[in-house]
Formats: C-alpha cells, sequence, structure tokens
C-alpha cells in the first residue's frame, strides 16, 4: 500500500514540476525570439538609414 502511493505522489510530483518548467522553457524562447527580432529590425534599420545618407552625400556630390 504504502510502496502504491508513493509512485503515486513520485509521479505526480513529476508532472507538477515538469509544466512550469516546460512553460518557462517556452517563455525563454519567446523572449529570445523578441530579442533577436528587435536587434535584426533595429539593425535593419540603422544600416537603411547610413546607406540613405551616405547614397545623398553621394548624389549632392555627383551634383
Amino acid at each position: 500500500m504504502k510502496l502504491g502511493n508513493f509512485r503515486g505522489d513520485q509521479s505526480l510530483n513529476i508532472t507538477k514540476g515538469a509544466a512550469p518548467a516546460f512553460s518557462l522553457s517556452i517563455q525563454r524562447l519567446c523572449y529570445v525570439i523578441g530579442n533577436i527580432y528587435l536587434i535584426t529590425t533595429l539593425i535593419l534599420v540603422i544600416s537603411l538609414l547610413t546607406v540613405g545618407e551616405v547614397s545623398v552625400k553621394f548624389s549632392i556630390r555627383i551634383w
């Protein structure tokens, strides 16, 4: 009887422990993906702005 109860408690604890860890890993993954997306968009915007400035300066020099 005791052995059966112990096994049941153990499996219950494992499932209880696994669920929050799983959701936490998903949250962390979403956070990392969000950060990567933000950084890439920032780099893209900055590069586009710098390219725009360079092209404007270049066209002014040509004229």
